[in-house]
């Protein structure tokens, strides 16, 4: 009896250790050359204009969502533990932003140089920016941001605040 209660947690621990070994850890981002950035959204004319001209006919004349764009901002990823690694990196936007009123009405999106990937997220969502070997202490690249805000989704300050995530593979 004892044999198999032994063989048998064996046979789950290495079921299960793949599992363990692919859990995430935060990177630190701080050696991106800048962490804070002014966004300026608004709607543009014809944005207003199709607006007005809806109420004025009696339709929905909601806003669409706002557009602002952060274009060249220099990710630089802390991966000196990872050198020689093959690793998963996820792009997350967290569920409480400060300044946000209304996260569901978010959302962020991004084409990639180098070689990181492009993608989007939203808050609570997450996003593969990088998968391959980890080669130097450093893994990044240039990424050129769109976020698109639902009207009444933020208030004046506003911090968008992406969080990085390394899942080892091998």
């Amino acid at each position: 009896m004892k044999a198999a209660s032994w063989a048998f947690a064996m046979l789950l621990a290495l079921v299960l250790l793949p599992t363990a070994l692919a859990q995430r850890m935060a990177l630190d981002d701080s050696l991106s050359p800048r962490q804070l950035y002014d966004l300026d959204v608004g709607w543009g004319p014809q944005e207003i204009m199709r607006s007005v001209r809806a109420l004025l006919n009696d339709q929905d004349p909601s806003l669409p969502p706002v557009t602002g764009y952060l274009p060249g901002v220099d990710i630089r990823l802390d991966t000196r533990a990872y050198v020689g690694r093959t690793v998963r990196i996820y792009l997350r936007l967290p569920t409480a932003m400060p300044g946000a009123d209304s996260v569901g009405d978010i959302e962020l999106s991004w084409r990639a140089n180098d070689l990181l990937l492009d993608g989007s997220v939203s808050p609570g969502q997450e996003a593969l920016l990088f998968e391959g070997m980890v080669d130097g202490p450093v893994t990044g690249g240039v990424l050129n941001f769109t976020i698109a805000i639902g009207a009444g989704g933020v208030r004046q300050r506003f911090n968008l605040e992406p969080l990085y995530e390394i899942e080892i593979i091998s």
